[in-house]
């Protein structure tokens, strides 16, 4: 559970199959990502997205990528001279790269900025980990996961792809492959039976993200539907959303980044988001962790 406040209020936040908190919680709203069920209480999205069984061995989830994705990590493995980091529990400082560098991947892709203090609260509640692939002193690609029980699920990923030359490109692409397998045969060892690649587009219309799709789709992982959802408990929370109301309704489902065939892209997102991270102006870190 991640909680955060708003100059007027307290979120709390909920991944996978969390449980809600107590009725005597002081949080004004209740945020939930990736629930595995509806909460019919809240305001409600579909949240589509690929998932693999960890439950599988190394071998045969291995079977299931695409041969282009196996020969490309094998290439890697047998070829390229890279270094993989996992920061399981992320100190500041590391956080603090991750975002330096996600936001230099942001601004070439014309995204916001990761808040800061969010993501201070995420690293602080005890369930958010950060992977990095790096060639000698460069960083080539970050991943940062978010996990509840035996679910953890891809939140960002990022590269410096659109700056790179052709043949770097390549190594980057073979490099996000690899960070991707490297990271489901350490979940399968910590004990997570299932990966969430971090949503998937339903559309037909948008060439880039139906892109990602298909980079996602390398890895054999099978299409599910979660669920997004926010919830107004108090009369402070319950007044903002009244007077929202009055503006054309947002999407739930926040934007984040995927890893794509290069790796950089962007999750299946709409243009805004009733979910939308607080920026760095106004939210107060604190966290709470809950096994």
């Amino acid at each position: 559970m991640v909680a955060y406040k708003t100059r007027w209020k307290h979120y709390v936040e909920l991944w996978f199959d969390e449980p809600d908190p107590a009725e005597d919680d002081d949080a004004d709203v209740v945020v939930r990502r990736r629930a595995l069920k509806p909460d019919r209480r809240a305001q409600i999205e579909e949240f589509h997205s690929l998932q693999i069984d960890l439950l599988q061995s190394p071998e045969s989830i291995h079977a299931r990528f695409t041969r282009n994705t196996r020969a490309q990590i094998r290439r890697s493995t047998e070829s390229d001279d890279l270094q993989f980091d996992f920061f399981d529990h992320p100190t500041a400082a590391q956080t603090d790269e991750f975002i330096a560098f996600y936001d230099a991947f942001a601004l070439s892709k014309g995204l916001a900025p990761l808040s800061a203090d969010y993501a201070d609260a995420h690293r602080r509640s005890g369930h958010f980990s950060l992977t990095r692939v790096r060639r000698g002193d460069e960083d080539l690609v970050w991943h940062a996961n978010v996990s509840s029980g035996s679910y953890i699920g891809l939140a960002y990923s990022a590269s410096q792809l659109r700056s790179a030359e052709q043949e770097a490109r390549r190594l980057i692409g073979r490099a996000n492959r690899r960070l991707h397998w490297e990271e489901l045969l350490r979940f399968r060892a910590q004990g997570h039976r299932c990966y969430d690649f971090g949503g998937w587009y339903e559309g037909r219309s948008d060439p880039e993200r139906l892109s990602i799709n298909r980079f996602k789709e390398e890895f054999g992982g099978k299409k599910v539907v979660l669920f997004a959802s926010i919830e107004n408990r108090t009369f402070v929370a319950k007044l903002s959303a009244a007077l929202r109301s009055f503006v054309p309704r947002r999407s739930l489902v926040q934007p984040r980044s995927a890893g794509s065939s290069n790796g950089s892209s962007v999750e299946p997102r709409p243009k805004t988001s009733a979910l939308s991270l607080p920026n760095s102006r106004t939210v107060v870190t604190t966290a709470k962790s809950r096994s």
